[in-house]
């Protein structure tokens, strides 16, 4: 067996397993951009630094969101939520988005549910 054909075959399989590989690293990649997860609830962290308040807070009513309270409203212009923001606190569901969120950053933010 010479030396080239074995290169060439091995350089081939390379390629047929990269294109395999593909559509699995995309789903994922896609999948993890969406937010797919287990259902367990996720910390999102986000720096904070820069943003404004209204910024902060949008970013904690997604976390709530995402972590099991779909109906968390958005904030106002000035980063305030309203008083409905925390209706159920004492709920289980609410108490887990809680601790989900709790480590974004709440600087300005007008009632935040942490």
């Amino acid at each position: 067996m010479n030396l080239a054909s074995s290169h060439g075959r091995s350089h081939s399989r390379r390629t047929r397993l990269r294109r395999a590989l593909a559509p699995t690293v995309a789903i994922g990649a896609v999948m993890l951009a969406a937010g797919c997860h287990s259902g367990a609830p996720q910390h999102t962290p986000v720096d904070g630094g820069g943003q404004t308040p209204y910024e902060r807070a949008e970013a904690i009513a997604q976390c709530m969101r995402t972590n099991g309270i779909p109906s968390y409203p958005d904030p106002s212009s000035n980063g305030a939520f309203p008083a409905s923001a925390n209706t159920n606190q004492s709920s289980a569901s609410f108490q887990a988005a809680v601790r989900a969120c709790d480590g974004l950053p709440s600087s300005g933010v007008g009632n935040p549910p942490f």
